[in-house]
């Protein structure tokens, strides 16, 4: 096999790999910006490493190990952060990550169609807080209302997605 052969293969490895990395990630690191920073230094040692890894083998498998591992280095960095958790609690919440792994794909599908049933403002709501990394002060001086108000409807808008993706899942499980 040629040389660009591989590197294209592996490219397209890396790429599709980016969602299911970042929700490991996330689900590891709740902080939104410390996830994506974590996952940029994941891809930049996952380029770097290529070499070492074998075709044919599990690419997320490898890729995760090398996250995990990215994870644990910014949790030492951070250790003194409060908002950070501390390295036991990392190791635990990556034994159940890698557990769920395999249906986190299904995951990231159920919840992106129950997103699809809220409303634009909803949605917008959840996009600030949660893509943009908006505070939920900042939200409520947008929106100019108050931060507990704002926190009440996240709360709910989570509760209805959470609620959402269950069915979905009890749903295929009896199919």
């Amino acid at each position: 096999m040629s040389h660009r052969h591989h590197s294209d293969e592996f490219l397209r490895l890396l790429t599709t790999s980016q969602r299911p990395l970042h929700v490991f990630i996330l689900t590891l690191l709740p902080d939104q910006a410390a996830a994506e920073d974590v996952l940029q230094n994941t891809n930049m040692i996952i380029c770097r490493e290529a070499a070492s890894f074998t075709e044919g083998t599990n690419f997320l498998a490898w890729a995760r190990a090398i996250a995990r591992n990215q994870v644990a280095s910014f949790v030492r960095d951070r250790g003194r952060d409060r908002h950070v958790f501390d390295l036991d609690l990392v190791e635990q919440l990556t034994a159940r990550a890698e557990g769920l792994s395999v249906s986190l794909g299904q995951l990231a599908g159920h919840l992106d169609e129950c997103l699809k049933r809220r409303t634009p403002e909803e949605q917008e709501l959840l996009n600030q807080r949660y893509s943009n990394g908006s505070s939920v002060k900042e939200i409520a001086i947008r929106r100019e209302t108050t931060p507990h108000a704002v926190s009440n409807l996240l709360y709910r808008l989570r509760r209805a997605l959470l609620d959402c993706v269950q069915r979905k899942l009890a749903a295929e499980g009896r199919k």
